[in-house]
């Protein structure tokens, strides 16, 4: 039971420095004058095929701008 607790802690530490980096990315992004998607910043968010093929590829890339 304290290995649940303790795992249980610190699963919720990590989804709160998780959001915490996010805000800071997207305050450093409004600074930029750039859009970040907030669905591309979660880290528990599924790739779709096309994604998964161009990880593959080698050929993604995190601003969106993919290589012909």
């Amino acid at each position: 039971m304290f290995w649940i607790t303790k795992l249980t802690t610190r699963i919720e530490q990590l989804e709160a420095q998780t959001k915490f980096q996010g805000k800071i990315i997207n305050e450093m992004a409004q600074q930029l004058g750039v859009h970040i998607d907030p669905v591309a910043l979660d880290p528990m968010r599924q790739l779709d095929a096309e994604e998964l093929e161009l990880v593959r590829l080698g050929k993604n890339d995190p601003g969106g701008q993919t290589p012909p």
